[in-house]
């Protein structure tokens, strides 16, 4: 534009301020994406993972299997994968299929064999996708999920990452940010009748109930995760908002299944990536059928199993305790453009404005 300007009017002053302001929009960002690229070092400290894809039919098989043979097939998987370093093992979501009262989680015979394991396997952490419900008391963020129950009183129900580990109480993170129409649904004084025509996708469905704020479960002392429940991986500042200065890594529980060999699950993992990118932090992916995997903290794939296959990926993680201006700021570029976006219209808007005048 600048260089047509010039030979149109011969104002080569102007021309070249323009075309320095465009070679410098283009380049600088460019430059200094490879500068922070390059100066990317990964932590000192780690944590050894190993990540479960049990290969789960989520339409039939996952339903006429027990919760307590689908642990059992997830604690085998783990047995013939882990080795003495192994410090956690991550399982997607809805690895355990049955809703879950988290009040009596431990009563449960799945929950019996994973206590088993821990007595062969004292050191071990699990954190694993599940569906759990609970008691609804009076809180107003969750009254678009209650659900009558015969006795009277309401309980919710919940997309849960569960976090457990030998001689300690159940940890629960609520999945936050939910699929519109399958797991929860909008404009719910409206459309609540619809809710029972909700398409189940392989886990809890219809509205549920959700965590208000991030959580990030502790493995030891040096060391903690960032539980990331599937389509939550797609917001970045949600992801963004579970880091702050303690030594950790986000894990990503995901079961993609329901989509077949379609391109769901391959942007998911895309997802992933631009999540390791804006946090600078390692991400490990645990999927039902794939693509588990880990990337590193340059969205780099080290690691990434096939599709539709029963297996598990042994990593050790580098932690992090780096806050990115993106992880303090939030989606600040989104921001930015809508305000600029607004600006530009007044500007067209006034312009017009006048001309008339």
């Amino acid at each position: 534009k600048a260089i047509l300007r010039y030979i149109d009017f011969g104002k080569p002053q102007y021309s070249i301020i323009h075309s320095v302001l465009a070679l410098l929009l283009v380049f600088v960002p460019i430059i200094s994406s490879y500068q922070i690229k390059n100066n990317v070092v990964d932590g000192e400290n780690r944590v050894n993972v190993l990540l479960i894809q049990p290969n789960i039919e989520p339409y039939d098989e996952a339903y006429t299997t027990s919760s307590n043979e689908l642990m059992h097939n997830i604690l085998n998987i783990t047995r013939k994968n882990m080795d003495s370093q192994t410090q956690i093992v991550i399982t997607p979501e809805s690895s355990i299929e049955r809703t879950m009262w988290e009040s009596r989680i431990t009563a449960y015979p799945s929950m019996d064999s994973l206590r088993e394991f821990f007595n062969q396997y004292p050191r071990l952490s699990f954190l694993m996708g599940a569906s759990t419900r609970r008691l609804l008391a009076e809180n107003k963020y969750e009254k678009a999920c209650a659900r009558p129950l015969s006795d009277g009183g309401f309980y919710c129900n919940y997309n849960t990452a569960l976090f457990a580990q030998k001689r300690k109480p159940i940890e629960f993170y609520h999945k936050k940010i939910l699929v519109p129409g399958v797991e929860k649904m909008p404009y719910t004084a409206l459309l609540k009748p619809l809710e029972k025509y909700a398409i189940n996708l392989g886990g809890t469905f219809g509205t549920l109930g959700c965590s208000t704020e991030p959580k990030l479960f502790k493995i030891n002392e040096s060391s903690y995760v960032a539980p990331i429940i599937c389509y939550e991986s797609i917001y970045g500042e949600l992801v963004g908002s579970f880091i702050d200065e303690k030594p950790s890594f986000i894990a990503v529980i995901t079961n993609d299944a329901w989509w077949y060999d379609s391109p769901g699950h391959r942007q998911l993992f895309s997802y992933a990536r631009l999540r390791a990118i804006e946090t600078r932090n390692y991400v490990v992916r645990a999927a039902n059928t794939g693509f588990s995997g880990v990337i590193n903290s340059k969205g780099e794939i080290l690691q990434k199993t096939k599709f539709y296959e029963k297996t598990a990926v042994k990593a050790a993680i580098p932690l992090s305790t780096v806050q990115t201006y993106y992880s303090q700021a939030g989606d600040y570029l989104g921001r930015l453009s809508v305000f600029l976006g607004a600006l530009l219209v007044l500007v067209f808007v006034s312009k017009s404005v006048v001309g008339r005048k």
